[in-house]
This record gives structure tokens, C-alpha cells and sequence, in this order.
């Protein structure tokens, strides 16, 4: 097969339309229990007495700490508070807690697994990733070029510089 600009395009359109089928395929998929997905905070905003005695996963800000309470809050923005039982880290006011567990009667949770994070957590991660992402894109444009001639990227004889930058 001639490698030409007009099948490579070709090729892309035809993975790019591969994976938006493989999206709306995998998201189309009914949900089946034995994968895993457990109740979250809606459902057991809607109608926790029915989920007694589930697994279920879900987060929140720790609101109080003896005993541990989280409030995932509701989609409406209203308070939903849980208490969480057997936790064995320490948790502090505002720190986010994640839990595994079995609800249990009166909005209490019987936790298998805890995860504490600051408030900060998100903020670095994703500030760490946007600089990371921006290096990359700097590095890439800066040592690579698209050869018109083959439609694909060739590396640059010289980097490209910006004037006074080294």
C-alpha cells in the first residue's frame, strides 16, 4: 500500500472513528454488579434505607471527628451527613476521607478502607500536571516539525529558539 497524505488521513479518520465507537459502546454498556459498582452518594441520598447492608464508596469532607462524620452533600448542594465507623487514620476537620464500606442503619457507614486527603492535594496534582503537559508541548514543538511533503512529523535540524532565549 503507497503511503500518501490521503491514506494516512484516511487512517486516522478511521481509528478516530474506532475509538468514538469504542466510547459510546463502553458507556452504552449496562451496569453489572460483579464489576464492582457499588451505590454512591446519590443513591443513598435518594433512598438509603434500601442500601442497608450494601458495599458502597463514596466521599466527602470530614464535618466532625468524634465520631467521624462526612457530609458528601447532595447535588441540590443540601447537607447529607454519615457517620464512619472504624477509621484508623486520624482525620482532621476539612480533610477530604473516601471509604469503603457497608451502610449500616442511621446513615452509618461500617468502613473496610479510608483515604485522607488535605484540601491541597487536587490543586497540586492538577497544577503539576498542567506544567508538565505545557513542558512537554514546549519541548515538542520546539525539536519537532510536520514535513508537509509526507505529512508527518520529522525532527527539526536545528531546535527552534525564541529570540534571547539562549
Amino acid at each position: 500500500m503507497r503511503r500518501t497524505p490521503l491514506t494516512r488521513a484516511l487512517a486516522v479518520l478511521a481509528l478516530l472513528a474506532v475509538l468514538g465507537a469504542l466510547f459510546v459502546g463502553y458507556g452504552a454498556t449496562p451496569a453489572d454488579p460483579d464489576r464492582h459498582d457499588y451505590p454512591d452518594e446519590g443513591a443513598l441520598i435518594d433512598d438509603y434505607d434500601a442500601h442497608v447492608g450494601e458495599p458502597v464508596e463514596l466521599s466527602g469532607p470530614v464535618v466532625a471527628t468524634d465520631p467521624v462524620v462526612i457530609d458528601p452533600g447532595t447535588p441540590a448542594g443540601e447537607s447529607f451527613e454519615l457517620r464512619i465507623e472504624n477509621v484508623e487514620e486520624p482525620v482532621s476537620e476539612g480533610e477530604d476521607l473516601r471509604v469503603f464500606g457497608v451502610a449500616g442503619p442511621d446513615r452509618t457507614i461500617d468502613a473496610e478502607e479510608t483515604l485522607v486527603r488535605e484540601p491541597w492535594e487536587f490543586t497540586y496534582m492538577y497544577g503539576v500536571s498542567i506544567l508538565a503537559g505545557g513542558w512537554l508541548l514546549v519541548r515538542f514543538v520546539r525539536d519537532w516539525r510536520i514535513d508537509t511533503d509526507e505529512w508527518a512529523f520529522v525532527p527539526r535540524e536545528e531546535p527552534l529558539r525564541l529570540r534571547g532565549w539562549g
